[in-house]
């Protein structure tokens, strides 16, 4: 998620910056909600996203937490 958000952010900055916008005077809020919306617009970003995370070590499946179980003496399980 991090690094497709990132991706977002630079892609609108460099949007900005096409426009003649100087990125620096543009709220951080402002920049934000461009990128989310960019990102919306652009779900791929994920998927290329998603080696580099591998890669880096940011990823990796979520293992299902199992709960303890209790038995108690008639043998059922709670």
């Amino acid at each position: 998620m991090y690094l497709a958000r990132l991706a977002a952010r630079r892609a609108v900055q460099e949007q900005l910056r096409a426009d003649g916008v100087r990125v620096s005077l543009v709220k951080p809020a402002e920049i934000s909600a461009r990128a989310q919306v960019y990102l919306a617009d652009h779900p791929e970003l994920y998927r290329e996203a998603l080696e580099p995370a591998q890669r880096m070590g940011m990823f990796e499946k979520r293992r299902r937490k199992l709960l303890p179980v209790m038995i108690t003496k008639s043998g059922k399980a709670h």
